[in-house]
């Protein structure tokens, strides 16, 4: 449990950190300002929320057992997907200029939780002494 809490760390930190970055460089390259909907706070604990949530579902499929990677990584797909409902179907407040700028924003702010779970899984691996190797 231990291994994945620091993973799930890592990963929400490092999540957060491209996001707000992301955010950042998206609001001064298109000069629009979407902080009313995508602040700071919840861009850090939307990230690291989901890397936790990550973190408990695949320790909790560990312990099931067999082919964890496989049915982990299908629910991660799944319900990142889902979640790019919430930006589609949003509705934004009537101050906010250039809504339609929204989207290209947040549809990849989506993506970046389950993005860097997957590429922190090789750095945790070692210090929870998993081999990294998925048997044939």
């Amino acid at each position: 449990m231990k291994s994945t809490l620091v993973h799930s760390a890592l990963a929400g930190g490092a999540a957060a950190g491209a996001a707000l970055l992301y955010s950042r460089l998206y609001a001064f390259a298109l000069d629009v300002d979407f902080s009313l909907v995508t602040g700071t706070a919840i861009l850090i604990v939307a990230n690291m929320l989901a890397c936790l949530m990550a973190s408990l579902a695949y320790y909790r499929l560990q312990q099931r057992g067999a082919r964890v990677e496989v049915w982990f990584n299908l629910l991660f797909t799944v319900i990142t997907f889902a979640s790019l409902l919430g930006p589609l179907m949003a509705e934004l407040p009537p101050q906010v200029e250039a809504p339609e700028l929204f989207l290209g924003l947040a549809i990849p702010l989506h993506l970046f939780p389950q993005l860097f779970w997957l590429t922190v899984k090789p750095l945790v691996l070692p210090m929870a002494g998993v081999s990294a190797h998925c048997p044939a």
